[in-house]
């Protein structure tokens, strides 16, 4: 009888994981289908012209759809995709930063493959990035409230559509680190910077940061309370918390200002890898994002990202 009562135990605990799992996918589903089909709809905040291009594309095809085939239609969504595609990966194309994704679904031709890729394609909008310096690494807080680990750890980040889709007022909160580019303009740059960034040394032109200011908040500098910057719709501001480098070495607003996340902000860090056996969550402090994370936190593919790395 007890074992028969263990094997029902058993059963149950396992019908409940793939009711779980199921849950997880359709959320995740409805989040990523959501963001694609706004990138349907004009936005005058974004300002990148391959999309705008192939949205009055799509407009057209369907006002005039009775003159039109099938298969303008598609070629016309599946311009979109790759407009989608080339905002989400390949402006972000830097040397430490790493994407596992089906070759195959980077440039889809029909109906049946634009969209339902993002269903189907777990890692689709992921990013890993090893981290090589302790510029966030703050010994007290960052491994208890984040899970931070420091140099060496693979830090993986889910692309938040900010680019072409949703406002960054509505998927960056304050206290989230992101994983973003470097602002600054070649120019900016001083010769040892120019020299790691072109030999893919340094950060690669990448960093991880924690975004203490969101859209519409106000910074006032500790030093002068007169002087003061209101951050537009898209912009944030960025910290790193490692208290013993120096503001210059640290890279952050401090530096570089307020920072424009729909044109450098790929998107919110969620995981972090540091061996096969050893890694977890990232322990954003948001609930929002807590929630948010936890769709892409169940079934990670460690062996696939530590394969990036070899």
């Amino acid at each position: 009888e007890s074992a028969a009562r263990a094997g029902r135990t058993g059963s149950e605990a396992r019908g409940w994981r793939r009711m779980l799992g199921f849950l997880t996918r359709l959320q995740r589903g409805v989040w990523l289908t959501h963001s694609f089909y706004r990138c349907l709809v004009p936005n005058p905040e974004v300002k990148n012209q391959q999309l705008v291009l192939s949205q009055r594309v799509i407009a057209n095809a369907l006002l005039n759809l009775r003159s039109h085939t099938l298969r303008d239609f598609e070629k016309a969504m599946s311009n979109l995709d790759k407009a989608i595609t080339n905002s989400m990966y390949f402006d972000f194309k830097l040397k430490d930063l790493k994407l596992k994704v089906a070759e195959e679904h980077l440039y889809p031709t029909s109906l049946e493959q634009i969209g339902y890729k993002w269903l189907e394609e777990r890692d689709w909008g992921t990013a890993a990035f090893q981290v090589r310096d302790e510029a966030m690494f703050h010994r007290e807080f960052s491994k208890p409230l984040y899970n931070l680990h420091g140099p060496g750890e693979i830090l993986l980040a889910k692309h938040l559509l900010m680019n072409f889709a949703n406002e960054p007022s509505k998927v960056i909160q304050r206290e989230d680190l992101v994983l973003m580019r470097d602002p600054r303009e070649p120019h900016e740059l001083s010769p040892k910077e120019k020299a790691e960034l072109a030999l893919g040394g340094g950060s690669g032109g990448l960093l991880v940061r924690r975004v203490v200011a969101v859209p519409g908040e106000e910074i006032v500098c500790v030093n002068n309370e007169d002087e003061t910057i209101v951050l537009d719709n898209n912009e944030v501001w960025v910290m790193a918390d490692n208290a013993d480098v120096s503001a210059s070495d640290a890279l952050d607003s401090r530096t570089f200002g307020p920072v424009d996340a729909t044109a450098h902000v790929f998107g919110r860090v969620f995981y972090s890898i540091r061996s096969a056996v050893d890694h977890g969550p990232v322990k954003n402090p948001n609930p929002s994002s807590q929630s948010f994370d936890r769709l892409w936190t169940e079934d990670v593919d460690i062996d696939g990202f530590l394969e990036l790395y070899k």
